[in-house]
């Protein structure tokens, strides 16, 4: 009797295994499935906020310093316009990016496949701050310039120095800079940061249960 209760024993602990694996494994789907969802509402949110305020600006003609975009024709009104595109645009494929995501996440039955899916999502979530950090600077360079060399120009009156004014404007190109990373490493840095952490812990789980 000893050896059969022996051999049953032995042979309930794979299946045993195999449940608390499967049980893990399904909890695990679950969150990254939660997680990735609510970073796509975040998204989504922050697209309609930036597609609001431009077309705010277009249609005024001005932004929310209230400075004039008088120079319509300008370099910097094209930057403007063909940078605020791109950020739609790209954000918009991460969006659609993130939704396939949480669907694939959704039906999929494989602890390989589930890693591979946060793996690839960290990396293109990464790549997505960088993308929005550099559009943000790229838009924003022109109109600091241009708005430094302007305070130059009314503080000095007509004898203006073009050459000073130019080194006001890059003064405060180099100023807007240094804020817009300082912003935004505290922006994405925390909001983004925590949706990262939570899919990174998610990996590490499924790392063991691998």
């Amino acid at each position: 009797m000893e050896l059969d209760d022996l051999k049953s024993a032995w042979k309930s602990i794979p299946d045993e295994k195999k449940y608390d694996r499967d049980k893990i494994f399904n909890m695990l789907k679950k969150k990254s499935t939660s997680t990735i969802h609510w970073f796509f509402k975040f998204t989504l949110t922050e697209l309609t906020l930036v597609v609001l305020f431009t077309l705010i600006s277009i249609a005024k003609g001005k932004l929310i310093t209230g400075e004039s975009l008088s120079f319509e024709n300008s370099f910097f009104y094209r930057n403007y316009i063909i940078g605020s595109a791109c950020t739609i645009l790209f954000t918009l494929l991460f969006l659609i990016y993130s939704y396939n995501t949480y669907q694939k996440i959704k039906i999929n039955d494989s602890v390989k496949n589930l890693m591979n899916h946060i793996i690839r999502y960290r990396k293109i979530v990464n790549f997505f701050i960088f993308f929005q950090v550099i559009a943000l600077i790229s838009i924003s360079t022109p109109y600091y310039f241009e708005l430094g060399k302007n305070i130059y120009i009314d503080k000095i009156g007509s004898n203006y120095d073009i050459n000073k004014a130019d080194t006001v404007g890059y003064i405060a190109v180099g100023i807007a800079i240094v804020l817009i990373l300082i912003i935004t490493t505290i922006y994405y840095g925390v909001i983004y940061w925590l949706f990262l952490r939570k899919l990174s812990k998610n990996l590490y789980e499924l790392k063991d249960i691998k």
